[in-house]
């Protein structure tokens, strides 16, 4: 086998495996595969006498399914983690990562939002590693609707803040502070709740 790709759902497997022709195997981890274990000193699922290390254990029922997926792996030259662009799908790719036991050579990770064979090609042109920053994840939303909500979550992981919208509701604005980096996502179409990114466009970038 070449090429395994993981992805989330069941359901997808078999249209990207069309997508992506004979070269790629294409399975599913069916969403998460690891959770905190809940044993331990105050069952918090941390080694709180050592720098709070999480510990983690397969989901019930997931035990194996990683030890299929741990075999898939080590017969093929490239796994693809191909979770879901969002702050789930990100979690699932590093647990999948850490418990295949995948090192950065081994694996890429692909995103995409629309399950179109051009959208999924164009992600396995491009791909990436689970630690992006910040302004490759958000280049994901281009031309689609994002709610706001996650624009600000994703921001706070890579330790950025959303500043807010300019006067002319074009533009949302992200600083790194105090590292005097901003990040400009233009407007391309906007809702309540909503807005649709047409550009990304980095400032102050040493």
């Amino acid at each position: 086998m070449k090429n395994l790709v993981i992805v989330e759902s069941p359901s997808k497997s078999k249209t990207i495996e069309k997508y992506l022709g004979k070269d790629y195997k294409v399975v599913s981890s069916k969403g998460h595969i690891r959770d905190l274990t809940t044993t331990g000193k105050f069952g918090f699922g941390v080694d709180v006498d050592n720098g709070f290390t999480p510990s983690y254990a397969p989901i019930k029922g997931k035990k194996s399914v990683i030890t299929e997926l741990k075999k898939l792996s080590k017969a093929s030259d490239k796994v693809y983690l191909a979770s879901d662009p969002d702050r789930e799908g990100e979690a699932i790719a590093w647990h999948l990562k850490d418990a295949l036991s995948l090192k950065d050579k081994d694996y890429d990770r692909v995103i995409f939002n629309e399950i179109t064979k051009d959208k999924v090609l164009e992600a396995f042109n491009h791909p990436m590693k689970i630690d992006d920053n910040l302004a490759v994840r958000l280049s994901v939303y281009k031309n689609t609707w994002i709610d706001y909500d996650t624009i600000e979550k994703m921001s706070n992981e890579h330790g950025w803040e959303v500043m807010g919208f300019s006067l002319d509701m074009t533009k949302i604005y992200i600083i790194e502070s105090p590292m005097g980096k901003e990040l400009d996502l233009y407007i391309k179409a906007i809702e309540p709740k909503y807005v649709m990114i047409k550009d990304i466009e980095k400032r102050f970038w040493d």
